[in-house]
């Protein structure tokens, strides 16, 4: 598709509590914006962007209510604009991909007490714990056996405990340090329907695929409205679909929560509860 530059922004703001670009790639376009545009409704899309005059653009925007604009960091722009004198304003934006997923729509459908998941997808086993995270489980000390018996039972859609989630950057500059936001719902123990950080309050996440030793690690849950944080804010992060990581602008928070690049990367993340006998 293409846009006009006007419809663009370059933020050049600096986050006051790391003093580090704000939002490292990942920009943030406003509600509504792409409807009409592109098939459905989603919070994030996977970007390309490129024009004469601004040069290239690429990694992950986040639906970003009340902003008039695609805002894009510096962070994301890894070509310089033409050196050829163009007068063109237009930009092309390719969409490589939207999210939440299909397959993340129907399972927080299925979480959420007031969802509607397809009966085909309830029905049907979903696809095995793929090797590679079975082996990534062993290998952090998760007893071989517990593996296995998770690996089996998790493609049945009421014992599975792990899902993928597209990592993208706090809208709101308010997330506290050392701590992620999961979108969604569920319930708690006492079968109330409340945000996902509520019921599961420490999950296991890890980059996917994973490679280093740094790439998985036990990780704190946003359950409720932060003290720092506005009712408004707090409503923009309850507002997205079951899917997203949400990670804090401060790139030492993020790098202290999951090393290496975690913006628009694919994470998967396992309840903790089902590991709880193991020395994670």
């Amino acid at each position: 598709m293409f846009l006009q530059l006007v419809f663009l922004f370059v933020v050049t703001e600096v986050c006051s509590h790391c003093f580090y670009s704000l939002c490292q790639g990942c920009g943030f376009f406003p509600d509504g914006y792409f409807d009409g545009k592109v098939g459905g409704k989603f919070d994030s899309v996977q970007v390309r962007i490129l024009g004469p005059t601004l040069g290239m653009a690429k990694g992950m925007l986040l639906r970003k209510p009340g902003i008039s604009r695609i805002q894009l960091p510096s962070s994301m722009f890894k070509a310089p604009p033409s050196h050829i004198v163009c007068n063109d304003s237009f930009v092309a934006v390719i969409i490589k991909n939207v999210f939440p997923s299909e397959e993340n729509k129907q399972l927080g459908r299925f979480l959420d007490p007031v969802g509607d998941a397809r009966d085909s997808w309830t029905a049907n086993d979903k696809r095995p714990l793929s090797d590679m995270y079975q082996r990534m489980l062993v290998g952090y000390g998760v007893k071989t056996s517990v593996v296995d018996e998770y690996a089996q039972s998790a493609r049945n859609p009421i014992k599975l405990k792990h899902g993928h989630f597209k990592g993208c950057v706090d809208p709101t500059g308010a997330l506290p340090e050392n701590k992620v936001f999961i979108s969604g719902y569920t319930t708690d123990a006492s079968n109330n329907r409340v945000p996902f950080g509520e019921a599961h309050s420490r999950i296991f996440l890890s980059r996917s695929p994973c490679l280093a030793p740094t790439d998985a690690k036990m990780v704190s849950v946003v359950g409720s409205k932060p003290e720092e944080m506005s009712m408004d804010d707090w409503n923009i992060l309850c507002s997205y679909g079951f899917g997203t990581i949400i990670f804090p602008q401060s790139l030492v928070s993020m790098a202290c929560i999951i090393a290496g690049e975690s913006i628009g990367t694919y994470h998967i993340l396992f309840l903790s509860t089902v590991w709880y006998s193991s020395p994670l």
